[in-house]
């Protein structure tokens, strides 16, 4: 029941600032929008060694490790059952103002082929691309079994240090 915000006008001049006589390509832009957040957050960049990009389709990723040689990725798979479950499921909720039956069924057997596809290729696909160093997998469910010990090792993999802190699932402290 809580958004999140911050003051438009400083994001927007801090991006604007940052971006100033740079080349405007996918690197730049993608840094100077998670900076300009922290800014309008008040955040000491300074102390930030991180930053988390979250993507749902591991095509983009190919294309990031160009511009980030080195980034890591934490593939977070599900249970196969679970997620066509999940995917179904959410593949019958449609916005019928916008689409009709037809146009549904076809949005529904999208989703329903893209979840199947993910489930079946996405570590063969970032194995193509990404070196084995270069990328952690975890079982969603193994985290509800042992949250620390998954966050433990998380935090080693990146080189951070473990903090309580990573036991709670925020955005923005909430």
């Amino acid at each position: 029941n809580e958004h999140i915000q911050v003051d438009s006008e400083l994001f927007r001049t801090s991006l604007e600032s940052l971006l100033e006589g740079q080349p405007v390509t996918r690197r730049t832009f993608l840094l100077a929008v998670h900076y300009s957040y922290g800014i309008a957050k008040g955040w000491d960049l300074k102390s930030k060694s991180v930053l988390l990009y979250h993507s749902h389709d591991p095509h983009f990723l190919e294309a990031l490790k160009e511009d980030f040689p080195d980034l890591k990725v934490l593939n977070m798979a599900r249970n196969p059952c679970a997620s066509l479950h999940s995917t179904t499921r959410q593949g019958r909720i449609t916005d019928d103002a916008k689409l009709n039956i037809t146009d549904s069924m076809l949005y529904a057997s999208r989703n329903w082929r893209l979840a199947c596809y993910y489930q079946l290729t996405t570590l063969d696909d970032l194995g193509s691309y990404l070196d084995s160093g270069q990328v952690i997998s975890f079982k969603l469910e193994s985290l509800f079994q042992d949250l620390e010990q998954g966050m433990r090792r998380v935090s080693d993999w990146l080189g951070l240090d473990f903090s309580e802190a990573m036991l709670q699932s925020t955005f923005d402290g909430k």
